[in-house]
């Protein structure tokens, strides 16, 4: 994944417009990013990241990237504030 933009092929109308047909918030995850991601320092981005080359993946170093990294998307990303629940797994 290089960045947290949906792609208009996918979403032809945006999440917003997906998530007011769902009537359901949308959850993103992914656990790494690549490491040609434009948010990386090394590729011109904003953000300090940790790269394995060897498998193109990267994950950011920088806790600041964690709170702004949507900011772009921001409006389709985050609806309304949601409380953290912790889980276990077992």
């Amino acid at each position: 994944m290089l960045n947290w933009t949906a792609k208009h092929e996918v979403f032809p109308h945006g999440l917003t417009a997906l998530q007011q047909e769902l009537e359901w918030p949308i959850v993103a995850h992914n656990r790494w990013l690549s490491n040609a991601t434009n948010y990386a320092t090394r590729n011109g981005g904003a953000f300090e990241f940790v790269y394995d080359d060897e498998h193109a993946a990267a994950m950011p170093q920088d806790d600041a990237f964690c709170q702004c990294h949507s900011e772009p998307t921001r409006g389709e990303w985050v609806r309304q504030p949601t409380p953290f629940v912790a889980t276990t797994h077992v």
